[in-house]
């Protein structure tokens, strides 16, 4: 009997085309829609070599070519005068360094690679002045291995380790796998409400039936769950291998967290469904409701969002499910330890057994007059 309904109840599923839509087929295209729109979007953010022209003369402090050289930051060329003039007429350079009573940059208009190529000279000329001065006051020091003791590129910044480069963007797809897990609590909702006798036929059927009905509810939930990371999973290969979306290489635990927030979206779903007296579109739709404003705020429309509400309300980021499955994806791709992944996972896990155990104790409680 039991395997019976988790057989029906699953094909079921599979023949419900709106349910296939909404829980395989939407997120695809949705995913879709994020590469076609994000793709190339970050790469004009990456940094190139500037082009900047050198112009020889005799007055030039002999190391500075070697230093520019050896920045990795211009890719520099010698010219005389009238060349270096025309390489920035046709805007081969960023501009051209030249001794007019000093060092100086000359360009054509403002931007960032003008402001990198001015700092950095400014950079130079101070640090060259400074030394000028400590050595005209204190010549003994040219004798004391001063020069080597000096870190002009001393670092107070503490390195730590990531997994992966940092992408934004991905911030965007976690989210979405978020919202597309959570939406499992639709089938949460549709498993109370088969039972429920007041709802439907159907459930009047399966509450006159001789098994009990907690055990049906409990195998409904078996065969929606397996609905639902069959299609999760789906989802992720095709973010990963058919966009190419890297989600990092822990794909056990990826598959282990969209699981428990699949299984926290069901019972979320059904303890909705239980709760609330109304018909099955108010369900749905407060369901809904709750899962979008979660996403929301996991950054789903708004990367931003995610930082705002991390900052400004952390305990809200520890009870929105959206942001812990989101989060938990979020540590397994940048960090290479797993104990902010765990927090996330065991968070999710307790509130799916909190919703279910509350949906027991409300079910079981259930009894109607008359079917």
């Amino acid at each position: 009997m039991l395997f019976n309904l988790y057989k029906y109840s699953f094909r079921i599923l599979l023949r419900d085309k709106s349910a296939v839509f909404w829980l395989l087929f939407y997120p695809i295209i949705l995913a879709t829609i994020y590469y076609f729109s994000f793709t190339n979007l970050l790469a004009g953010e990456e940094f190139e070599k500037i082009d900047i022209a050198f112009v020889e003369n005799e007055n030039m402090p002999a190391d500075l070519t070697s230093i520019i050289s050896e920045s990795d930051m211009f890719n520099l060329k010698i010219a005389d005068i009238e060349t270096a003039e025309d390489m920035l007429s046709k805007a081969e350079v960023s501009g051209y360094i030249n001794y007019n009573n000093g060092i100086e940059l000359v360009v054509n208009k403002e931007g960032i690679r003008e402001s990198i190529s001015k700092v950095f000279l400014d950079n130079y000329s101070q640090i060259t002045q400074t030394l000028t001065n400590i050595f005209t006051s204190n010549p003994e020091l040219m004798q004391t291995g001063f020069l080597q003791n000096i870190d002009f590129q001393n670092s107070h910044v503490e390195n730590i380790s990531v997994g992966n480069q940092t992408n934004i963007l991905v911030i965007f797809y976690y989210a979405m796998m978020a919202m597309t897990c959570l939406m499992s609590a639709t089938l949460g909702s549709e498993a109370v409400i088969v039972i429920q006798a007041n709802q439907s036929t159907i459930a009047s059927r399966i509450n006159m039936a001789p098994t009990h009905k907690l055990k049906s509810f409990m195998v409904l939930i078996a065969s929606h769950m397996t609905f639902h990371i069959i299609s999760v999973s789906l989802t992720l290969f095709y973010i990963n291998v058919i966009l190419g979306v890297d989600f990092g290489q822990s794909t056990g635990y990826i598959l282990l967290i969209c699981a428990v927030g699949s299984f926290m979206g069901i019972a979320f779903g059904s303890f909705v469904s239980a709760v609330v007296k109304k018909s099955a579109g108010v369900k749905m739709a407060i369901i809904l409701t709750v899962i979008l404003f979660g996403c929301f705020l996991s950054g789903m429309m708004n990367v931003d969002m995610k930082y705002i509400v991390q900052t400004k309300l952390p305990v809200l980021a520890y009870i929105n499910p959206a942001n812990l499955i989101t989060d938990g994806l979020y540590s397994l791709y940048y960090y290479d330890t797993l104990n902010r992944y765990f927090i996330n996972l065991g968070l999710l896990g307790a509130y799916g057994l909190i919703f279910c155990t509350l949906t027991y104790l409300i079910l079981r409680r259930q009894k109607y007059a008359s079917i």
